[in-house]
């Protein structure tokens, strides 16, 4: 099993964002968020786990001029100290059945457009997450480590890596 990133979900991270106080009801169940971004007969992992739905703060923001954002924001703490907070931005590719059809300009465009409506007050990972079905991950991670002016950037997972890698706790079984 791969090593686990620096980071794990802190549900009082994603509370405490001042967006996420602003607009209470755009704080959300994960699961409930991932079932609207796929095919809604998906199986999750999640259960519990709050997130901010950055579609529904925009859209409450701004009524009239919607700037492109991504699905969800989440906090993070790191896994070792705890001492350290962070944003975690998702996108859900759920039902992208063709890698081709991802541009760089356009994922750049969320990004650009999630981290002006979540200002500075958490700093937000540099490394952003988009959430591809298990059977076209391969080939989305070999066309978004292209992305990124060298830098990787843009990372491909799937709903099992998500959850894994940063909302399962020590001790607990894996998702499948």
């Amino acid at each position: 099993m791969a090593t686990p990133n620096k980071w794990v979900y802190c549900l009082e991270t994603t509370e405490n964002h001042p967006l996420s106080e602003q607009y209470k009801s755009c704080l959300e169940l994960l699961d409930d968020i991932t079932k609207q971004e796929s095919d809604k007969k998906i199986k999750t992992p999640f259960f519990n786990e709050m997130a901010l739905n950055l579609d529904a703060v925009e859209l409450a923001k701004n009524k009239s001029s919607r700037n492109s954002t991504m699905d969800v924001g989440f906090g993070v703490q790191e896994r070792v100290n705890r001492k350290i907070n962070a944003f975690i931005l998702c996108e859900y590719k759920l039902n992208c059945k063709s890698i081709n059809n991802i541009h760089e300009k356009d994922l750049m465009k969320k990004v650009n457009g999630s981290r002006v409506l979540l200002g500075s007050e958490i700093p937000i990972d540099s490394k952003y997450l988009f959430i591809f079905k298990s059977k076209i991950k391969s080939t989305a991670i070999h066309r978004l480590k292209r992305f990124g002016k060298g830098k990787q950037i843009f990372i491909a997972l799937d709903l099992q890596d998500l959850y894994n890698n940063y909302f399962k706790k020590e001790g607990t079984t894996t998702f499948e």
